[in-house]
């Protein structure tokens, strides 16, 4: 059958031979030849730089990142297709991806998230041990504590513990064997043995960090004891809250630690409690300017030695002067009763924080520490210097010293100013295995006109620890820790030296 002749007339190429007379040969040549160079054109328009000042795209048009680019209809189809293509021919990694719902998270304040999955720092009542003191003693007398150490709770894969709404709860257990040996220059007065230790571990959240209303509660109990007896219970407690409104903020906590092992002041192991209270006013003056009054009850009771007590009242100003530094100015003055002798100190102190980059902070103050008693008056110079440096994400160095004047426990109206030094490393190595190691000095120089038996004393301690922790599962973890104590002491000398392992269960 013969097909059916159009003519010329309602033939659409003979209409457009008439308004272009040429042949059709060559007119699809030139058109040919005008489309390979417009796409040639256009590629050398996309690979050079344009501005977007000069060329803004449309708003519809413009990705929200590099890699989220507009597809046409087009190419989303052809994109189907070679993904169904390549799901068929079981090609690696080229199966198509499915999006699946998810489980939204649970609203959880972040102030929680914080407190259960970072350590929190140690509690206030542990300022009144110097820097070099606190490696020697820690919960259920293991000189530094490695269940409270925060280089392994930081680097450990931290269960998420338990939520109820907006408070978050994380619970531990520690259970372990320590051995330690305190030797001295009279063989009566060693003293060697082998106990037990259980530490259970609470932290607790609630509210929100970002509104400025939270509080947060850290809770570790250590309880050693022997095949006869129980030996002795340890406690760290921190209690904080803090209420933001406008530009004010109101900050409260109380912070409670019973310790039981060697103290360098006593020179032998005493159980002492420590308590402080305290209490913040902040007034945000600006965004680069802060103010701020603190109020600081610290309590502190030895056993069968000289206690004290007091308050300290302490003004401050910020200033913000760059996103990196930032300058402060504080003066405390406050009162101290040891054993019926009362003293009054002023301590003006400038402060500053800096920033080098974001693995290197640095911060410190230094001040004048005037001090009236009964009997004396004394000037001395105080200092507070830390230094944290990530030198990668399994690596961190810290750096740690400060200059102080203390009451001694030994007898009334001695006081002692302590200089001391500790340096720290905690290392990461491999997915298992975390290192602890740090070591301190302090040297502390007594009163030599009080008319006791301290006068001249002269304490020179060296102090270091190492201890390695192996991460079981999430949950289990196995701790081996080793430490050795001298204080070089023209009064009270000892040395000491201890072992402990442990293993920790988190729920």
């Amino acid at each position: 059958m013969q097909p059916k002749k159009m003519s010329k007339k309602s033939c659409p190429v003979y209409a457009a031979t008439l308004l272009r007379p040429v042949s059709w040969e060559v007119s699809w040549k030139r058109s040919l030849v005008f489309c390979c160079s417009a796409v040639s054109l256009l590629g050398i328009a996309a690979e050079a730089p344009v501005d977007p000042a000069q060329n803004p795209a449309p708003p519809e048009l413009i990705p929200s990142s590099p890699q989220e680019l507009p597809l046409t209809e087009t190419e989303k189809a052809r994109k189907r297709m070679l993904e169904a293509v390549s799901a068929l021919k079981n090609e690696p990694g080229a199966a198509p991806e499915v999006s699946l719902p998810q489980e939204a998270p649970a609203e959880v304040a972040p102030v929680v998230q914080a407190t259960l999955l970072e350590s929190l720092p140690r509690p206030r009542a542990r300022e009144a041990l110097s820097t070099g003191e606190t490696l020697i003693d820690g919960v259920g007398g293991i000189a530094g504590n490695l269940i409270s150490a925060p280089s392994f709770q930081t680097n450990q894969v931290v269960p998420k513990g338990f939520r109820f709404g907006k408070i978050g709860l994380r619970t531990s257990l520690g259970i372990g064997i320590t051995s330690s040996n305190t030797i001295r220059p009279e063989p009566s007065a060693d003293l060697r043995e082998t106990y037990g230790t259980l530490t259970p571990n609470i932290s607790a959240g609630f509210g929100d960090e970002n509104a400025g209303r939270y509080l947060t509660l850290s809770s570790i109990t250590g309880i050693s004891y022997t095949t006869d007896r129980f030996r002795n219970v340890d406690e760290d407690l921190d209690l904080r809250g803090n209420y933001t409104f406008n530009r004010l903020r109101l900050e409260a906590g109380f912070s409670y630690s019973r310790l039981s092992g060697i103290d360098r002041d006593i020179g032998s192991q005493v159980t002492r409690d420590f308590f402080t209270g305290t209490g913040t006013v902040s007034y945000f003056y600006s965004p680069k300017t802060t103010m701020a009054l603190e109020l600081s009850v610290p309590i502190r009771r030895f056993s069968g030695e000289t206690s004290s007590s007091g308050f300290t009242v302490t003004p401050s100003v910020d200033y913000k002067f760059s996103p990196r530094t930032t300058f402060g100015l504080e003066v405390a003055v406050g009162t101290l009763d040891a054993g019926g002798d009362t003293q009054v100190f002023e301590r003006p102190a400038f402060r500053m924080s800096y920033n080098f980059t974001d693995r290197l902070s640095l911060r410190g103050s230094l001040g004048m520490e005037h001090r009236d008693s009964d009997d004396r008056s004394t000037n001395t110079p105080v200092f507070e210097l830390g230094a944290i440096w990530r030198v990668r994400e399994s690596t961190q160095i810290s750096l740690t010293a400060e200059r102080r004047v203390s009451i001694s426990a030994l007898q009334s109206a001695v006081n002692y100013t302590s200089t001391s030094v500790q340096l720290g490393l905690s290392q990461r190595l491999g997915s298992r295995f975390r290192g602890n190691a740090a070591i301190a000095y302090e040297d502390a120089v007594y009163d030599g006109d009080s008319g006791g038996a301290q006068d001249g004393r002269h304490d020179r301690l060296l102090t270091g620890q190492a201890g390695l922790a192996y991460i079981l599962t999430p949950h289990v973890s196995i701790m081996l820790n080793g430490a050795a104590i001298d204080n070089r002491s023209n009064q009270q000398p000892f040395r000491t030296y201890q072992g402990s392992l442990q293993s920790n269960i988190a729920f």
